[in-house]
């Protein structure tokens, strides 16, 4: 519960959801993920960061260690980002298919969150 309380999805006093705890609780995923999604899709970089969590969880890697480092040197989630946008031809097909398509479920999700949390209305001057 602390972790919660910490990223601002539970509030300390009342152990009620935020908003922000709302909308991780509408996402298929962990909290730390789900709060990953949404920072993602606020900044622009949803899809990737969607793609990273997919082929983080993913029961095969995609790439194997050479095609990785062919397509992305300094980090391994960037090279299957970059491999599910390029539909790379070095990855393991069926593997990459698997994480862009639940890429595409969390990206969807975390879009639906997002839209749905409601915003903190703007403090009326006295």
């Amino acid at each position: 519960m602390r972790e919660l309380v910490e990223m601002g999805a539970l509030d300390e006093e009342t152990e009620a959801l935020t908003p922000l705890g709302a909308a991780l609780a509408a996402l298929p995923t962990d909290p730390a993920a789900g709060r990953a999604l949404l920072a993602g899709a606020a900044l622009g970089v949803g899809e990737a960061v969607a793609v990273a969590l997919a082929a983080a969880e993913a029961p095969r890697d995609p790439l194997d260690a050479a095609a990785k480092r062919a397509l992305e040197k300094t980090s391994d989630a960037l090279a299957v980002v970059r491999a599910a946008a390029e539909k790379a031809p070095c990855a393991d097909g069926r593997a990459l298919r698997d994480v862009s398509r639940e890429a595409r479920r969390l990206a969807l999700a975390a879009r639906a969150a997002r839209r749905s949390r409601p915003r903190a209305s703007p403090a009326r001057a006295p």
